[in-house]
């Protein structure tokens, strides 16, 4: 369940980032009981991500919610959340960007970065995209100069991402968080969408 394999591609900073694919061509894709594809396994760790889904459509599930996501539609997973989810075969094909770090990007200052970690405060994990604008521009900007890494690009990595926080909070997507207990979650999950 616990995976923290993705720090293995942290080098210059405590960052690291994804881009995914999914269509009907691959073979070696686990199918749900519904037929859709599993495109991101049951685990959690204790860094964030965020996950910018570019084309197709399919369901995320974290900490037991779901919810149904399309091209333009962000995430973000807190620390420590049980997530995984699915493409939708029909909606097929389906392509994200993702990156996943640790909070100490934000500094030693961030307050937020504490609450997050410790579980005191979650962040929303859906942003549509009707309602995610900003972020998504900003997103945007931050994979380019991840993908990039011309001179100065941890920079402006860096800073994108203090925007992408800083937007979230002024939009008043973080909010005090009730504690639960994380290996229920994950049998629920897992329950769901295999039996």
């Amino acid at each position: 369940m616990y995976d923290d394999r993705h720090r293995r591609r942290f080098k210059e900073i405590a960052l690291a980032s994804h881009k995914g694919f999914a269509d009907e061509k691959q073979k070696s894709y686990q199918i749900d009981k519904n037929g859709n594809i599993l495109f991101t396994h049951t685990h959690n760790h204790k860094d964030f991500e965020i996950i910018y889904i570019k084309s197709g459509s399919g369901i995320f599930y974290i900490d037991g919610e779901e919810k149904v996501f399309s091209a333009g539609d962000i995430f973000f997973i807190n620390p420590y959340e049980i997530h995984s989810s699915v493409a939708f075969k029909d909606k097929l094909p389906l392509s994200f960007y993702c990156i996943t770090g640790d909070l100490s990007i934000l500094g030693d200052t961030a307050r937020l970065s504490k609450e997050l970690e410790e579980g005191s405060k979650k962040c929303e994990n859906y942003l549509p995209s009707e309602t995610n604008g900003d972020i998504a521009a900003t997103f945007e900007k931050l994979e380019k100069y991840f993908e990039e890494k011309a001179d100065g690009w941890e920079f402006f990595v860096a800073g994108y991402l203090h925007q992408i926080f800083g937007k979230i909070l002024e939009s008043g997507l973080c909010r005090k968080a009730e504690r639960e207990n994380k290996n229920k979650l994950f049998v629920k999950n897992v329950q769901k969408k295999y039996q």
